[in-house]
């Protein structure tokens, strides 16, 4: 993951990810034609499928272990970072792997999919977690469509704190449904050495403001209307001082920045978990995407998880 996260977004015409060290349209073929034979073999499609396809386990053995043993997970949304991008092809080796349905296909056909890449990324699901970007009517596919519509746009910063490192992402954002008007945020930044574990001296808190500021310029983002806080230590207060600081005048009003000084309504921990797991119950629901394929809309039963 830290491999992705670092590498340029190269992808081709047909949203799969161009693969590491392909220098030709030979080795692009190869490529594919051994991700297929790999697959038929039952083995992980890529090396990158193979990492996170352990951690995608362990993070289905653990909801597995949690739930008790009448519960297994058949049907899963996987939300991956905007930095990072995982395609379709890639959401799906992991999935296919694990025998887990992927609900962020329901009612999408093979092409669309793939070429909107409809995976749920990180800051759509924190934006869904927070209540935000979601229509009322998500069983009516037209009227779902007219509430998105009518929705304001923001500019959002989503600020991810965890022990092993910083990382932002900004764009404007309406709905946080995945789709053509809701893809991974463009503008993201990730600083690994700005982790809540390491020494936290004025000199990092200092460096942890000018990522922020220097983040925020250069983005060109313009004045910051919403800042959502993710992660298991974004709610430490000398942390959001430093983000307060770091914004400054770089936010459409004062309430911002006065929002980001109170305790969130939502637990950063959980935010992008919640919002992912209301979409997924929309989906099991027969949400799909009704506005092109009415047939879609039958509702599924929920038993799956």
């Amino acid at each position: 993951m830290h491999r992705l996260a670092s590498s340029p977004l190269e992808f081709m015409p047909d949203g799969r990810r161009w693969p590491a060290h392909a220098q030709s349209q030979l080795a692009v073929m190869w490529h594919v034609l051994s991700r297929h034979v790999k697959k038929y073999l039952g083995w992980p499609a890529t090396p990158d499928a193979a990492v996170l396809i352990d951690m995608v386990a362990a993070l289905k053995a653990a909801t597995e272990e949690a739930l008790g043993a009448t519960q297994n997970v058949t049907a899963a949304v996987l939300v991956g970072p905007d930095g990072v991008r995982l395609t379709a092809e890639e959401t799906d080796d992991v999935l296919e792997f694990l025998g887990v349905r992927n609900l962020m296909r329901d009612g999408a056909d093979d092409w669309t999919y793939r070429w909107e890449n409809g995976n749920l990324f990180a800051a759509g699901a924190a934006w869904a977690g927070i209540g935000k970007g979601l229509c009322k009517s998500y069983l009516d596919g037209e009227k779902c469509a007219k509430e998105e519509g009518k929705m304001a746009t923001k500019r959002v910063l989503v600020v991810e704190y965890t022990l092993n490192g910083l990382s932002l992402a900004a764009d404007d954002v309406t709905t946080a449904q995945p789709g053509p008007r809701r893809r991974a945020m463009d503008r993201t930044a990730t600083n690994w050495d700005l982790g809540f574990g390491q020494t936290k001296d004025q000199k990092y808190w200092d460096t942890v403001q000018r990522f922020v500021r220097d983040f925020v310029e250069k983005s060109e983002i313009g004045k910051v209307d919403e800042v959502v806080l993710t992660g298991e230590s974004a709610g430490d207060g000398r942390f959001k001082e430093a983000v307060k600081e770091g914004l400054g005048t770089s936010v459409s009003s004062k309430s911002v920045l006065k929002k980001l000084a109170k305790e969130p309504e939502k637990d950063p921990l959980y935010v992008v978990a919640l919002g992912a797991a209301e979409i997924a119950k929309r989906k099991q629901e027969g949400m799909g995407r009704c506005v092109r394929d009415k047939g879609s809309c039958k509702p599924k039963a929920r038993d799956e998880l």
